[in-house]
């Protein structure tokens, strides 16, 4: 979950519709353990909105749950390659 790589699709708790994302940083995972990472959307034409902190979330490999986690905060990301205005 730190290399940047893992794109897996998130699950809101009680809803059914998939939220890509990418994992970019975080801490080394122990399995069956909480660890604290960081993701960014991957889609821009899908709304990310109701990931709020405190919304519970399942990570979804394929049609398996692989884990599951707590929004705990939200920050703001400038995406590469673009100028702020």
């Amino acid at each position: 979950m730190n290399n940047g790589k893992y794109c897996p699709r998130l699950v809101i708790k009680g809803s059914n519709q998939m939220l890509g994302v990418n994992f970019i940083d975080g801490e080394d995972v122990i399995f069956d353990r909480p660890i604290r990472t960081n993701a960014l959307p991957v889609n821009e034409d899908i709304d990310y909105s109701a990931l709020q902190v405190g919304t519970e979330f399942f990570i979804i490999e394929g049609s398996t749950i692989v884990g599951e986690g707590i929004v705990k905060e939200i920050f703001q990301h400038k995406p590469h390659g673009r100028k702020q205005l």
